[in-house]
């Protein structure tokens, strides 16, 4: 609210002054065949964007509009309609359009441009459009901004509202690990303390996260024991294995990065193991030169036992051709396997399947009773160790999203 006063019968001289009296601006006019008037009280409010983006949000109404998205188009485009009003109707006259400017603020990545203000004689209203091309390349850039209104430079009002991208579209900037991967994808694995090059989306795969150095392991060829893989299963709702916590949108996504995130950790610790137990001091040409092995049923998991040798001393159990050997498996159907006869010792837990029997610490209730067993159930239990659900709905920034629409709501 401002306080107006229109002085003397041949110069109208005009100033905004705030409640406590301060002048804050003021303009003089051509003479007004009028005699002097006090107009009182004067409100500059704006229409676009108007309430409150958290608790009342609008992205759909004429006016109202609080929420504003990129379209999907590459490399896409937001556009913010701003409209304002200045009333009584009596002041019209004294606050043209091209008197009254706006701005917004900026988003790291996009360019930035204005329309030229519309103005609505006989109504008191004022139009812009800030346009913004290229949607940004951090997801720290959109969430709340806030628009102003001026007149001839000076303050007059500002609201607050809400910037989005389309989380379903494909048209963030390029990305080098993963190229068309969704927004979404895009945008909330940088949320992740993991090193982003090793997260790539998988269009194929109908999971939700894979670690294929465990799913894919082989005794003829390494596989990238970081790598984690999400798919086309997200975004999605509910419960890893139906066990445990609930997560939805976001926190599901970052609850599987870190359940695949204990899968690395398995991996390395399950090969440490490995490697100073199985008694060989040189692993190249030896089937532990991969690591633990993990979908194999003819596994690795042996050491030599008090004999120091493979299978029964100076014994060719295999029938390779050679004796008290472990050397590379070939690529062959039915490989020869000298480990893991006679006296060897298996490194195996004896009660649980492909958990090593060195790791004493075991997953807790619900998680040691999975069904598909104890490597799945520690990765589903560092998941909901860590996790909450909505711990990064404040983070989610999609079209749909947490922050968009109804608060909390991961599909809305």
């Amino acid at each position: 609210m401002y306080q107006i006063r229109f002085t003397g019968s041949a110069i109208v001289s005009w100033w905004l002054a705030d409640n406590g009296g301060n002048r804050l601006a003021g303009q003089r006019h051509a003479p007004l065949q009028a005699p002097p008037k006090d107009f009182g009280n004067v409100w500059f409010s704006f229409r676009n964007p108007d309430g409150d983006p958290v608790n009342a949000p609008d992205s759909t109404s004429m006016v109202g509009v609080n929420e504003f998205t990129f379209d999907d188009s590459h490399p896409g485009e937001l556009r913010i309609h701003l409209i304002s009003e200045v009333y009584p109707d009596e002041i019209r006259p004294y606050f043209p359009g091209n008197l009254i400017s706006y701005t917004v603020d900026g988003i790291a990545g996009s360019d930035l441009s204005y329309s030229s203000i519309i103005w609505y004689p006989p109504y008191t209203y004022y139009s812009c459009y800030a346009y913004f091309e290229w949607l940004p390349a951090s997801n720290s850039a959109f969430g709340r901004k806030t628009a102003r209104m001026f007149y001839k430079g000076g303050f007059l009002k500002a609201h607050d509202y809400e910037v989005f991208f389309p989380k379903n579209a494909n048209n963030h900037p390029t990305c080098s690990t993963c190229e068309n991967c969704p927004n979404w994808f895009y945008y909330w694995r940088q949320l992740s303390n993991y090193n982003q090059n090793k997260i790539q989306y998988v269009p194929t795969i109908n999971v939700l996260g894979r670690v294929p150095a465990m799913k894919n392991w082989s005794y003829e060829h390494s596989i990238d024991k970081q790598l984690i893989y999400i798919g086309n299963n997200h975004p999605a709702s509910g419960k890893q294995y139906s066990i445990g916590e609930s997560f939805s949108g976001i926190d599901c996504f970052m609850a599987t990065i870190i359940h695949e995130q204990k899968h690395v950790d398995q991996i390395q610790r399950a090969d440490q193991y490995l490697w100073n137990s199985c008694g060989e001091t040189n692993l190249n040409n030896t089937l532990f030169r991969y690591g633990w092995s993990w979908n194999k049923i003819q596994h690795n998991h042996w050491a030599k036992g008090p004999d120091g040798a493979w299978g029964k001393a100076n014994v060719d159990d295999d029938s390779d051709g050679f004796e008290d050997n472990a050397r590379a498996i070939p690529l062959a159907t039915n490989p020869p396997f000298e480990p893991g006869q006679y006296d060897d010792e298996n490194l195996t837990s004896s009660r649980y399947n492909d958990w090593p029997k060195s790791w004493l610490s075991l997953p807790g209730i619900p998680y040691i009773n999975m069904k598909e067993g104890l490597i799945e159930g520690e990765a589903v239990q560092a998941a909901d160790n860590a996790m909450d659900e909505h711990k990064y709905a404040r983070h989610d920034w999609g079209n749909p999203g947490k922050n968009h629409g109804t608060k909390d709501k991961w599909d809305d």
